[in-house]
């Protein structure tokens, strides 16, 4: 495990008042903690369960925790406007590292209502669940990726809803930061709760 951004406990997060968070700290240790934060993303105890809300406008900013072969894990719930698309990059972003333009970056976003991954290369390959998502009730989402056959999946809790065999291989290192709450460039930002993100660097 590289990142453990653990909503439970208050104590996880440095505040600036009650609810207003300045930094998520990653609970394996001081490293891959959140570095920046734009907007105002807040500590909320919705339905009893620690989240971090984030408004439309707001992101935390992460060094680049996985580039090569990664398992992720998320726990959010969100009633968002469904976004237009089907790539990742087209969606709202969750935990993000897109760059504009044919690059070797990936992410994860809620598109279209659903749990989406994708990597990127010249040519994008993103995987939608078959889920809705965005109808409030709390979901996991798991993207796992193994850059020696580039092949990645996506499981929407705890079930596979697809699995790309092959695609882009070698790292993703288009950006040296990554972004929670919207994608990397900045814009498509997210709209909800998250509870739990999880990271680990082997399939």
């Amino acid at each position: 495990m590289t990142q453990w951004l653990d909503a439970s406990s208050i104590t996880n997060f440095t505040l600036i008042n009650p609810s207003t968070i300045t930094a998520w700290r990653n609970s394996i240790g001081n490293f891959n903690s959140t570095t920046a934060v734009t907007g105002t993303p807040f500590y909320s105890t919705v339905s009893s369960y620690g989240a971090v809300f984030f408004n439309g406008s707001s992101r935390f900013d992460i060094p680049r925790v996985v580039d090569t072969n990664w398992s992720i894990f998320v726990v959010a719930r969100t009633s968002q406007a469904a976004s237009a698309g089907t790539q990742w990059h087209q969606g709202n972003g969750v935990y993000d590292m897109e760059v504009a333009g044919n690059t070797n970056d990936f992410g994860t976003a809620i598109t279209a209502g659903r749990w989406t991954v994708g990597t990127g290369s010249n040519t994008d390959s993103s995987v939608n669940s078959s889920t809705i998502v965005n109808n409030g009730v709390p979901f996991l989402g798991e993207f796992t990726r193994n850059s020696v056959n580039g092949g990645f999946s996506n499981y929407t809790n705890g079930f596979l809803d697809a699995f790309v065999t092959t695609g882009p291989t070698g790292t993703r290192t288009a950006a040296s930061r990554m972004t929670i709450g919207s994608l990397q460039t900045n814009t498509q930002f997210f709209n909800g709760f998250i509870h739990e993100i999880v990271a680990f660097t082997t399939v």
